[in-house]
């Protein structure tokens, strides 16, 4: 549910559409938005959430990413806290920030909130 809008904030970055985004930032390789299609309707307890978890949990502590936002919908099974309690200790030191769509108030005010958020990273 939350694809579309992490796309959004991550193309606002794209230096072939917005390069003034990024100049500030030469050492910087980009914005990207890395999504997927699970975490509504699937087991709490199975081991496809334990999967996507320490997946998405690896791009949170992983060298290659200097900062990770996580935004979600609000109401998944897959509930952001649980991804950080799979990073462990490194994931919760890692730096990462995260929101959800509810809690921001629809799709327009989350990619304009996600793109203060990744402009603050930066």
């Amino acid at each position: 549910c939350s694809a579309t809008v992490a796309r959004a904030i991550a193309d606002h970055f794209r230096r072939d559409v917005r390069p003034e985004a990024l100049a500030a930032f030469p050492n910087v390789d980009g914005v990207v938005a890395l999504t997927h299609g699970l975490g509504c309707g699937i087991d709490m307890q199975g081991e496809g959430i334990a999967v996507l978890r320490r997946t998405l949990a690896g791009y949170a502590v992983h060298p290659n990413f200097a900062s990770v936002l996580f935004v979600g919908l609000g109401c998944e099974t897959n509930q952001i806290d649980g991804v950080l309690d799979a990073a462990g200790p490194a994931g919760k030191a890692a730096k990462l920030r995260s929101f959800t769509i509810q809690d921001s108030g629809g799709t327009r005010k989350t990619i304009e909130r996600g793109i203060a958020m990744v402009n603050e990273m930066l």
